[in-house]
């Protein structure tokens, strides 16, 4: 994994995500230091990235190394449910909480939301819950991720399979529909 991407973790906050009396919303024009923060309630049941709610917090220091852009792949690191999203749309300045790290594809070979769907696929969950530790609020460690192997098909095979996980999601929507009616 790590000669396909570059690994950087979120950013640590002391305690709780507070936004203060900031208005939430990653488009909104904010002062300098004040940043949307990309947290678990930002991913919605399909593993996508919601932005239009980001909470916009004062952050002290250099955030840009906790930067998450277009193109990034954010995994979720801590707790119970280990999963991976990539972010699709553009969102300016965003920081990722601790939780996640940031995973920026170093080359043109793999898709971001490739990498993502090969993330939460079953085999490479059981892998990566075998590196679980702690048991209230368990955590994969960077160095035990940097090793794991990913398959890198063909642009045009990714590509596919990311249309294929489109549909999936579209179809589970359209089941939860049919069944409520």
């Amino acid at each position: 994994l790590s000669t396909i991407v570059d690994i950087r973790n979120g950013y640590q906050f002391r305690g709780k995500v507070q936004p203060g009396d900031l208005a939430s919303g990653a488009r909104a024009r904010r002062p300098p230091g004040v940043v949307p923060v990309i947290q678990i309630k930002d991913i919605d049941a399909d593993r996508r990235l919601q932005t239009d709610d980001l909470v916009l917090v004062k952050v002290d220091g250099d955030q840009e190394k906790y930067e998450a852009r277009q193109g990034d792949v954010l995994f979720l690191a801590r707790g119970h449910r280990l999963f991976a999203t990539a972010i699709t749309e553009p969102i300016s300045g965003a920081i990722a909480t601790g939780y996640f790290y940031i995973f920026r594809p170093k080359m043109k070979t793999i898709l971001p939301r490739y990498l993502a769907w090969y993330i939460n696929q079953p085999p490479f969950q059981t892998v990566l819950r075998t590196f679980m530790k702690g048991t209230q609020q368990p955590l994969v460690s960077r160095k035990d991720i940097e090793d794991l192997e990913v398959q890198i098909p063909p642009l045009s095979v990714q590509e596919a399979i990311v249309e294929l996980d489109d549909l999936e999601v579209v179809e589970q929507r359209l089941l939860a529909a049919l069944q409520e009616k």
